[in-house]
């Protein structure tokens, strides 16, 4: 599992081996063109837990968990998570 802390400060943990899964690569690009498969791809990604946390989080931080933070904050996890498994090969 790899740990990491987006720039508004969640903390979150994801498995690398997610990014290699078909299922999620599938969601994933389906939520790039339509913003529908949010939920689906941070159920896949995160979990309900953190799910949960990320919204409760963002709660506190801006009031309300908006779709656009939902979105910002996926978007720079992934780019973490795929940077830090990048790292971790080389």
């Amino acid at each position: 599992m790899m740990k990491g802390k987006t720039t508004n400060g969640f903390e979150f943990e994801v498995d690398p081996v997610k990014f290699e899964d078909y299922e999620f690569f599938e969601a994933y690009t389906k939520w790039i063109t339509n913003g529908y498969y949010l939920p689906t791809v941070l159920d896949a990604l995160l979990g309900e837990d953190q799910k949960k946390k990320l919204i409760e989080y963002l709660k506190k931080e801006e009031g309300k968990a908006t779709t656009k933070a939902m979105a910002e904050t996926l978007t720079e996890i992934c780019q973490i998570a795929i940077t830090e498994n990048k790292n971790a090969k080389n």
